[in-house]
């Protein structure tokens, strides 16, 4: 599986760097710091042309440049890539930046857990659920 991590937050990453090592299935991660960076990958443009498109994205919300709002937002305008499953992966419990996640076509919202052993739980359930799901058009990325 592949995951776009998109993440400003150094420790964020070392941590889920971290918390994926533990997973049992093999992770490609590939990480990007903001959501110019995250469209640029998502589209393929350079320096991300020559890419694999991710599985998932794990992406935060209140970033430098364009927020994660910004990024669900170009993602439903492309037919192709609205179909990548997005998770908001933020420290944000606001009601508002749930309900307009969701409303952006976001498919799940989870709260940055607290600890490695609570992260690497949440990271092996990630990837068991989304792992296992089947998408059209999967093998045409």
């Amino acid at each position: 599986m592949h995951i776009l991590l998109v993440e400003d937050n150094p420790h964020d990453v070392f941590f889920v760097q971290h918390a994926l090592k533990q997973v049992p299935q093999p992770i490609q991660l590939s990480v990007v710091q903001d959501g110019e960076q995250a469209i640029n990958f998502l589209f393929r443009v350079a320096p991300y042309a020559q890419v694999a498109p991710p599985d998932l994205v794990l992406l935060d919300i209140k970033m430098p440049r364009k927020t994660g709002i910004d990024v669900l937002v170009e993602l439903g305008q492309d037919q192709d890539l609205k179909r990548t499953p997005v998770i908001i992966f933020t420290s944000s419990d606001h009601p508002e930046d749930i309900n307009r996640c969701y409303e952006l076509g976001a498919n799940a919202y989870i709260a940055k857990p607290t600890g490695l052993p609570n992260l690497v739980s949440a990271m092996t359930s990630i990837i068991d659920f989304w792992g296992s799901c089947k998408f059209p058009n999967s093998t045409t990325k």
